[in-house]
């Protein structure tokens, strides 16, 4: 009994890999063949290559781009009471002195340092680093004499 058993299960076992070897060659993915080719190590090799090529070059004019569009602050003397008209993607950061903001139709400043959104006659902390999102009136009114920095488009009243 023991050995029809043992019998039993090795012919299932066959019949479940003749099944599964069918069915790979049934579904058409042959090794070599038209659907599925076999490549050299040479070929591959001249691939990665190549790729390797594409990417170096693209990660060489990726710092070239970068380097040439570096973020400068112009630092400026403002006087109480001047108003700082901030253009759109502006960056500001008080250096020195007290200032408030004004927000635009669109809001206030962004205080990318606190991440708050700074209406009108908000305090503005010194060095703190400031995003004008749009040009819709936004600025800042100097509350005390001082000195910003500033890195894009402004006017000063």
């Amino acid at each position: 009994m023991r050995k029809s058993f043992s019998l039993s299960i090795n012919l299932v076992l066959v019949i479940i890999i003749i099944l599964l070897l069918g069915s790979t060659f049934a579904s058409g993915n042959n090794p070599g063949s038209s659907t599925d080719p076999v490549v050299t190590a040479s070929y591959v090799e001249k691939r990665i290559s190549e790729l390797s090529a594409s990417v170096d070059e693209r990660l060489a004019n990726l710092n070239t781009e970068t380097n040439n569009s570096q973020l400068s602050f112009e630092v400026i003397q403002v006087n109480k009471d001047q108003i700082i008209n901030l253009e759109e993607n502006s960056l500001f950061i008080l250096r020195a002195g007290t200032a408030t903001a004004i927000a635009g139709v669109g809001g206030g400043l962004s205080d990318l340092t606190t991440g708050y959104d700074i209406q009108t006659g908000g305090n503005i902390d010194l060095n703190h680093l400031l995003l004008t999102p749009k040009s819709d009136g936004r600025g800042v009114l100097m509350t005390y004499d001082g000195w910003v920095m500033i890195s894009g488009g402004y006017s000063i009243q």
